[in-house]
């Protein structure tokens, strides 16, 4: 007995034949890329771009491995010149002795503590009211300058500003020095 499928096949023309083959072919081909090779083909487009976007910050590894070593290496240098919270007493005694070396007369003496949230250091801000003539007070930030800590002059106000003789006038001024020290007092 003869299949009817085959015998109808057989008797179509050669154009249903040709599209009855392409539709058996094409139907398979479409389920394959439609639900299985296009969502692997994302998928795989995305793992491609995550490996190129790995790949490049691991070739930034090594600048900054060499950075992180340029900073530790800075940082050592620099925490030399922070105090520690022990060491603030002794700065404080070794302004006022710069300032009277200087010839300045010290009126006020005002150390406040700034804590630094999410930082390592806290500063220390000492305000000075002063007595002093022009050079005197240049002689004595220049000294400041030359000290093993850092101390920063900050805010400075001259107000009466008065000539004791021709070439030397003197003035009241308040002047802000900031210096820092570590939160923690171990210093590697």
């Amino acid at each position: 007995m003869a299949n009817p499928i085959s015998e109808s096949l057989n008797e179509a023309p050669l154009i249903q034949k040709a599209i009855i083959i392409i539709a058996i072919i094409a139907v398979p081909l479409y389920f394959f890329a439609n639900y299985s090779y296009l969502p692997n083909n994302v998928s795989l487009n995305q793992l491609k771009r995550d490996v190129t976007k790995l790949q490049n910050i691991s070739n930034k590894l090594p600048l900054v491995k060499k950075s992180l070593a340029q900073y530790t290496r800075q940082f050592k240098i620099l925490s030399k010149n922070l105090p520690d919270k022990k060491e603030i007493p002794n700065l404080i005694k070794r302004i006022v002795s710069l300032a009277q070396k200087n010839g300045i007369i010290v009126n006020r003496f005002n150390p406040s503590l700034f804590v630094n949230k999410k930082k390592f250091y806290n500063t220390v801000n000492i305000d000075l009211d002063l007595i002093s003539n022009y050079a005197s007070l240049g002689k004595f930030i220049t000294d400041l300058s030359d000290e093993k800590r850092i101390i920063i002059p900050g805010k400075i106000l001259i107000t009466g500003a008065t000539t004791k003789s021709e070439n030397l006038a003197t003035a009241h001024i308040a002047l802000r020095l900031s210096t820092y020290y570590f939160k923690n007092s171990q210093k590697k």
